[in-house]
């Protein structure tokens, strides 16, 4: 049985991923991907390893069309800032309770 890693601030982590599957690291190639980041496992070590909780909000994803504009399309980082903002405000984000889960945010 694995042992938890030592004292950890880290009471819970939202992940706000349109698609929680996976993340690919930087230097990651088309067929290799760090699978411990798939949902299932990434749940897994939190609660292992650090006792924290694992929590999905797509709430706080853009949309992909906001993503493909900025990633695909090399678009400004100030219009998608500005765009992401207005999808929060619109979501009503403030107001969703997240609060409670100790997510803020400047």
């Amino acid at each position: 049985m694995l042992g938890h890693l030592g004292p950890s601030v880290v009471t819970a982590v939202v992940d706000s991923r349109l698609a929680w599957v996976f993340i690919r690291s930087i230097n990651c190639g088309p067929k290799s991907c760090a699978s411990f980041a798939k949902r299932d496992d990434l749940k897994f070590f939190l609660e292992t390893l650090c006792s924290a909780r694992y929590v999905h909000e797509p709430i706080l994803a853009p949309t992909q069309k906001m993503l493909d504009a900025y990633k695909k399309s090399k678009g400004a980082w100030a219009e998608y800032e500005n765009r992401f903002m207005a999808l929060m405000a619109e979501r009503k984000i403030a107001h969703a309770g997240l609060y409670s889960l100790g997510c803020y945010w400047a």
